[in-house]
């Protein structure tokens, strides 16, 4: 049981301290537990004796956390008896008494504080669903709970909470994040929880959270993209599979049968440079909706357990925001799990583990793009519902990229020959683009002003560096070829 306290809570800060460690805790055990719940029943190739090292490591984990809580449960209620029993009135009982809240409330209310001390605006555990699992014990608890964050509710309705996620969410698909009055009323004045927890220690991470990626709204449109036909067929389904989400999976019924939140994964695969990156980006403008667009770089961390939260945290400012959510160069996360035999690989495996979660339920357009599809995780397969495959440009394809990277307001000499350029060079699109601006900046450099031009000789020498370098490797002697018919 532990010793026996006799100590009161002396101030509010070391009972909202304790509070928030409470919360914390709950936050680890709940990440887990779901992460099992989710995926014990995928059929992974792996060996048998590193599953079960791996099993009882976690549930080794679950109760020693379930130990942790019910030790800070305890201390808390006997710490806060203590100080009503010597007439002290604790600032969080005062809110409770204030605003009519019941002890549950009072519990969303220190979920979403923790949120902002910990990531500063980025919201990890501000689902509805997220608030309630954590604090909760099952599901049917969780569905009776939901009526605490319905709008008629003290929470929203005396602003103590915001909902940032469209009215015809459902409360546990939406958003929420503690409003400035609530945060004064917690922390004894500061309007600004990053304030607060830094002032009395309540930070919970080191400051190594990544920036929120940049939305953007997208310029480029289906029409600016030289796509084949089978291709330009599938990424109109992926826009009309969008488009009609709603009506197919709640007014047709489908959501049934397809149990998922969405339904409009693609997986955009071929050689570099052959436009999955723009053709993501129109995607966006044909829908009119940001777009936000991941990398690896920008997700992973040095830090144990920061990589997961990263990945949560992107899915849901692409949810709150209704963006069009891109993964470039998604094989780099989204790969093939490895049998446990290190630290390391039990941290690829957990981030694969989030990637599959966040992807089942996120309710938006995602889009993946590899060359290297063979990498990916086999469990992504049912969860995509569009493949496009990109292929090299063909030689009028070519012919048509080389013209459209070219502005109308370029000086060109009157011997460009863009089918000529098309037939020498068979690289993609994203190498004929680099050879554009190479031969445009030779040309500038070497006649500045109005009076420069770009000549073939300009695209046929910065064409044939770009080959140089270029990861569609053609032979010497076709190279050759291609000069030779160049120079004739």
């Amino acid at each position: 049981m532990g010793a026996k306290i006799t100590n009161p809570y002396r101030n509010d800060k070391d009972h909202l301290r304790d509070l928030l460690r409470l919360v914390e805790t709950k936050q680890e055990l709940y990440t887990i537990k779901t992460r099992m719940g989710d995926w014990m029943g995928e059929a992974f190739d792996r060996p048998a004796r590193s599953d079960d090292e791996d099993e009882r490591a976690r549930q080794a984990r679950i109760r020693r956390l379930q130990s942790e809580v019910r030790s800070l449960e305890r201390r808390v209620a006997q710490k806060a008896a203590l100080a009503r029993a010597q007439g002290a009135r604790l600032s969080i009982e005062r809110m409770a008494e204030t605003y009519g809240l019941c002890e549950l409330e009072l519990h969303i209310l220190l979920v979403l504080l923790l949120e902002d001390i910990s990531v500063s605006g980025a919201r990890t555990y501000s689902r509805g669903k997220d608030i309630l699992g954590l604090l909760l014990d099952d599901r049917m608890s969780v569905l009776d709970a939901r009526r605490h964050l319905y709008a008629s509710g003290p929470l929203l309705s005396q602003s103590l909470i915001v909902c940032a996620s469209p009215e015809e969410s459902s409360v546990l698909d939406a958003y929420f994040k503690i409003s400035e009055r609530a945060v004064r009323e917690l922390t004894g004045g500061f309007a600004n929880a990053q304030q607060f927890g830094e002032r009395f220690g309540l930070l919970t991470e080191e400051p190594h959270q990544i920036g929120a990626p940049a939305l953007r709204t997208p310029t480029i449109s289906l029409d600016d993209v030289v796509l084949p036909p089978a291709c330009r067929e599938e990424v109109g389904h992926l826009i009309a599979l969008s488009r009609h989400s709603d009506l197919l999976l709640h007014s047709w019924g489908f959501a049934q049968s397809y149990q998922r939140e969405g339904m409009t994964t693609a997986l955009f695969s071929g050689p570099p440079g052959t436009g999955k990156t723009i053709t993501a980006q129109a995607v966006a403008h044909a829908l009119g909706r940001p777009i936000l667009t991941v990398s690896y770089p920008e997700m992973v961390s040095k830090w144990v357990g920061e990589t997961e939260k990263n990945i949560t945290r992107v899915f849901a400012q692409a949810a709150a925001h209704d963006a069009v959510l891109l993964f470039d160069e998604a094989d780099a996360m989204f790969h093939t799990r490895v049998s446990v035999a290190s630290a390391t690989d039990q941290s690829f495996n957990r981030e694969v583990n989030v990637l599959l979660q966040e992807v089942e339920r996120f309710p938006g357009v995602l889009v993946l793009t590899t060359n290297r599809a063979d990498d990916l995780d086999p469990a992504f397969e049912r969860r995509i519902s569009v493949r496009v495959g990109f292929p090299l440009p063909d030689a009028a394809a070519r012919e048509e990229i080389w013209r459209r990277h070219v502005p109308a307001s370029a000086p060109l000499a009157d011997d460009v020959d863009f089918a000529a350029l098309a037939r020498a060079f068979p690289f993609a699109g994203g190498h004929i683009k680099n050879a554009v601006l190479r031969a445009a900046a030779n040309a500038a450099v070497r006649g500045p002003g109005h009076g420069a031009r770009i000549t073939m000789k300009d695209f046929r020498l910065a064409a044939q560096r770009e080959m140089a370098t270029c990861s569609t490797a053609v032979s010497t002697r076709r190279m050759g070829l291609g000069s030779a018919q160049m120079a004739s």
